[in-house]
């Protein structure tokens, strides 16, 4: 694959970059205050499809980004 994906890289690390950003962008319900222990209240299907889709990128995209989570 080749072309710039300097955009979908900045969506990447923006929401992948702490749980606040996690929690920010798969809230089910973005107006209710914090999280529960035994349930945060997200989307996992959209939280699973976006983490799916960051592991079938090239390499040379996906590495900086996991890189930086660890």
């Amino acid at each position: 694959m080749t072309g710039d994906y300097t955009r979908l890289q900045e969506f990447y690390e923006t929401t992948f970059g702490s749980l606040l950003d996690i929690c920010a962008t798969f809230k089910i319900n973005p107006d209710s205050e914090g999280a529960k222990a035994d349930d945060a209240e997200l989307r996992m299907e959209f939280l699973y499809e976006a983490y799916d889709n960051l592991a079938d990128m090239v390499s040379n995209l996906r590495s900086p980004i996991l890189q930086r989570k660890s």
